[in-house]
């Protein structure tokens, strides 16, 4: 009997490069409490980034927090049968936007490794309850942009 160990890492292009891009100056790492490193961006309307000054850590969550975040992604993401049975396994990006009203939106594959496994990303954050809402001093409409790297592993 195969167990099947869905591993999940949330962290936002931490490295100085991702994909081939340059290194986004405009992130900031989050304090999860746990192993995880949890980095964003914050955006205005534009899609231009928000200064680090402006960002505060608490301005937005996930409802009961970080820990509550892999909780309920260990619950609700599925690893898919086609790929146990094909024992496929890898690290699928998924980008999330969280509005200044804690709505998810704007999910999208960055990278993926194949079909079943890219629409479990695709469904586990699109079903994503509402964060805590915030507000930045002097901005209206303020968005965060989380990437979201889940790491799907089969074990003997």
């Amino acid at each position: 009997m195969r167990i099947v160990l869905i591993i999940i890492f949330l962290t936002f292009l931490t490295t100085n490069k991702f994909f081939g891009q340059t290194a986004d100056t405009s992130l900031k790492i989050i304090n999860t409490g746990n192993s995880l490193e949890l980095s964003y961006r914050a955006i205005n309307e534009k899609g231009e980034a928000v200064p680090h000054a402006l960002v505060e850590e608490e301005s937005e969550s996930f409802p009961g927090g970080w820990d509550s975040l892999l909780q309920f992604i260990h619950r609700k993401l599925i690893y898919p049968k086609t790929a146990i049975d094909d024992n496929y396994q890898g690290k699928v990006f998924t980008k999330f936007t969280v509005n200044c009203e804690g709505i998810v939106g704007n999910v999208e594959i960055i990278r993926g490794v194949r079909y079943d496994l890219d629409s479990a990303c695709l469904h586990v954050v699109s079903i994503f309850p509402r964060f805590k809402s915030y507000k930045f001093p002097g901005y209206e409409k303020i968005s965060i942009q989380y990437l979201l790297p889940i790491t799907f592993t089969l074990t003997p």
